[in-house]
């Protein structure tokens, strides 16, 4: 029911000669809280980087911004086809964390933002009672390990020059901490 009543104001806006920005503002907050229980999380990051498009972060109470930046971050982390996350950085929404007890997941996206390993690493020892409390981090775990190494290798390519992109597999496989006969596997991922 909800589905369908979202997809009916969807409609109803797309008709609308020029709604204001409360308006929008009021319509993605919706989608975001339908897609943050039904899935995917791909689906309400999106969502909610819309909302947040159309809603100033200082008309949001604390606690409200501070549980969006959580979620914004952990749909970030655990999203399938979420390899990017200067669209996140580029908001503040995750400043909203500092101060919190989920502060240390700024560090954790910065980290899968570096394609760092070690950062990664780093963060997830140093706050691995609260990682592993949290479901959607605990239940994809592995998941995410494997995104931070396609991240590592599309890191080491870039950080290239465009006449620089031949790197060996004892390159990839030191960078992202994986064995030399695992480097193939990754490289196909990462090119699909």
């Amino acid at each position: 029911e909800a589905k369908a009543t979202l997809a009916t104001a969807k409609e109803n806006l797309s008709q609308m000669s020029s709604p204001q920005a409360v308006v929008f503002s009021k319509f993605y907050r919706a989608r975001a809280e339908y897609r943050k229980v039904v899935g995917p999380p791909q689906e309400f990051y999106k969502d909610g980087l819309m909302f947040l498009a159309y809603t100033p972060l200082e008309e949001m109470l604390a606690a409200d911004a501070s549980a969006l930046g959580r979620d914004i971050a952990l749909a970030a982390i655990t999203g399938a086809d979420i390899f990017n996350f200067g669209e996140v950085l580029a908001t503040p929404i995750l400043g909203a964390l500092s101060g919190t007890p989920d502060a240390w997941l700024t560090d954790l996206v910065l980290a899968l933002h570096h394609g760092s390993i070690s950062e990664f690493n780093t963060c997830v020892d140093a706050n691995r009672a609260a990682y592993f409390a949290m479901p959607a981090l605990a239940n994809t775990h592995e998941e995410v390990k494997r995104k931070v190494v396609l991240l590592a290798l599309m890191n080491i390519v870039f950080e290239r020059g465009s006449n620089d992109r031949t790197i060996t597999f004892s390159d990839i496989a030191s960078r992202t901490a994986i064995p030399v006969d695992q480097v193939e596997w990754v490289i196909m991922r990462a090119m699909s």
